[in-house]
């Protein structure tokens, strides 16, 4: 079907105009829905709410480029900038992040990544709308491994790397605190990371700012270290289950 640029107040018209026919005996209200649909130059009325759906994804495909644009100017100008998507914009929210002049679009449940800037480069992202949706070219996938922000993409560019130097911290925040509720249980039960704490990995959170005498009490306390999110967790009750057996 054709795209005809269509918004609420065009829909709302057509809808008046089918009820005012109905009241003088027109018919059904759904063979005169197709009927001022196709006098407005539309197909039927499916068409009409195509073309609305469409339109408003475009709004959105646009609304999502130009913040892209803001993260990225950010980036340009050295500023160390986060911003989170709302409602209003899409259903579930993306994190657009910069830090030491590069520029990432991020999906904090899935945790998939598209290159915005890096190194002094701006990358487009590739962003459109498909039957309703919202379609994003996603390059790969990131991780948060300790003070390391991790990456694995098809981009020519980047590639896989390990990047150090962010501030995490606040993109961390961000991550636990608009991933999805079963995102975010899968991760606290796989524990995907986690670090028994042996004396070498103390001694390397020492180096990275934790306390040594709190690291040793965590220790006694059989927590582990969970890069992922920088913090400290008791082992998974399944684990327990095995010890048993």
């Amino acid at each position: 079907m054709r795209f005809i640029p269509t918004t609420p107040d065009t829909v709302e018209a057509l809808k008046k105009r089918a009820k005012k026919l109905q009241r003088n005996g027109g018919g059904k209200h759904a063979d005169l829905l197709n009927r001022v649909a196709k006098d407005a130059g539309y197909d039927h009325w499916h068409h009409v709410t195509q073309c609305l759906l469409d339109g408003t994804h475009d709004k959105t495909v646009d609304a999502l480029a130009a913040e892209c644009r803001r993260i990225v100017s950010a980036a340009h100008e050295g500023m160390d900038k986060l911003i989170v998507t709302g409602p209003e914009l899409l259903a579930d929210p993306l994190i657009l992040y910069a830090c030491g002049g590069d520029a990432w679009l991020l999906e904090p449940s899935e945790n998939l990544v598209s290159c915005l800037r890096f190194q002094n480069e701006e990358y487009p992202p590739s962003i459109g709308a498909r039957n309703g949706q919202v379609v994003i070219a996603w390059d790969g996938e990131y991780v948060l491994d300790g003070q390391a922000f991790q990456v694995e993409t098809g981009h020519p560019v980047v590639g896989g790397r390990t990047i150090l130097g962010y501030d995490l911290e606040p993109l961390r925040k961000a991550i636990d605190q608009h991933q999805s509720a079963l995102a975010r249980m899968g991760e606290l039960l796989a524990q995907p990371g986690a670090e028994a704490l042996t004396e070498e990995v103390v001694e390397r959170l020492v180096r990275e700012g934790w306390d040594r005498e709190r690291l040793y009490e965590y220790a006694r306390q059989g927590l582990r270290y969970l890069p992922s999110r920088n913090s400290f967790v008791t082992a998974p009750i399944s684990n327990f289950a095995d010890e048993e057996v």
